[in-house]
């Protein structure tokens, strides 16, 4: 269902099954701060939140925001 919804919002977006990966199960764990609710939506390595949050964003058509898909780079 998540795939979907990205999909239909023209949203690019990397799977990455951490069962099968422990580095990135690792990562997760860290990020998430032991929270291992799975799945979780990253941007730019930043946790953004699981998927109740990105289909609340999307029911009220907000994902793009609630993703930061709709700011401009910051530029360090």
């Amino acid at each position: 269902e998540l795939f979907m919804m990205l999909e239909a919002n023209e949203i690019d977006f990397e799977f990455i099954c951490i069962a099968a990966d422990e580095q990135a199960k690792k990562y997760v764990r860290r990020k998430a701060l032991g929270n291992m609710t799975i799945p979780q939506i990253y941007v730019d390595g930043e946790l953004k939140g699981f998927f109740e949050d990105a289909f609340k964003a999307n029911e009220i058509d907000e994902l793009y925001e609630w993703l930061g898909l709709d700011e401009d780079p910051v530029d360090f």
